[in-house]
């Protein structure tokens, strides 16, 4: 076990470890994705991991915050940052998102983020052998059926979800989603080099109408210059 800076989130501090699979970037946009007009609702955060989205948020004044992560080293990584950094606002719960309906009510929450596993379990599948990596990288035990069936199931109705996820399997999300009421609004197209959009940022609404707008931001390598770029 580490501590690190949370980025460039001064004074935070996270815990990981080197042997699993450690916070990105992506996370990072995703919290900064959420719109901070919303700091007084409820947030789940799914798939939490170690705590960097909830943490972010935190910092940012969001007030009722809770975080579900299914393997118990991650969850514990997780408490440990929190209390660490004397969050008494975030509470996470160590348990499989697919048992959610046994955890928390429906319609109990407002808004919903989440960074998944991104890769389909397959013949043609390339697997860590570290299994906790393999649970955060692979859809081993959730994939996008089950994400936004539970995601519908917490949110309430107009709730939004943010989640990040390859560009790639956009289709997929967007046919699933609407399946579980949920219609995308806007997508972010992120690019870690000129021209080339890897991952999106996606913006959800529970029974939304449609229309989606879509944006890019180029060459992420330049991060910092993009520090407020979602700010509402």
């Amino acid at each position: 076990m580490q501590i690190n800076d949370l980025f460039d989130y001064e004074p935070l501090k996270i815990y990981q470890n080197e042997k699993y699979f450690k916070f990105s970037l992506d996370s990072i946009l995703l919290a900064e994705y959420v719109d901070k007009k919303l700091s007084n609702k409820k947030v789940l955060d799914l798939c939490c991991g170690n705590g960097a989205i909830l943490m972010i948020l935190a910092y940012y004044g969001f007030t009722d915050l809770t975080g579900i992560e299914l393997q118990k080293e991650i969850y514990d990584l997780a408490n440990n940052s929190i209390n660490h950094n004397g969050f008494n606002n975030i509470n996470l719960i160590n348990d499989d998102i697919n048992n959610i309906s046994n955890t928390l009510k429906s319609e109990a929450f407002d808004v919903v983020t989440i960074n998944p596993p991104y890769f389909k379990v397959n013949d043609e599948s390339i697997i860590n052998d570290n299994s906790i990596k393999a649970i955060a990288r692979h859809e081993i035990r959730l994939d996008l059926d089950g994400i936004f069936k539970n995601a519908s199931y917490v949110l309430v109705n107009n709730g939004i979800m943010y989640m990040v996820h390859r560009t790639n399997r956009l289709f997929e999300i967007a046919n699933i989603a609407k399946q579980y009421r949920l219609t995308i609004k806007e997508v972010v197209l992120l690019s870690p080099k000129e021209d080339q959009y890897e991952m999106c940022l996606i913006k959800f609404v529970k029974n939304g109408n449609d229309g989606t707008k879509v944006k890019a931001i180029n060459n992420l390598n330049n991060y910092k210059s993009y520090k407020n770029m979602f700010e509402r």
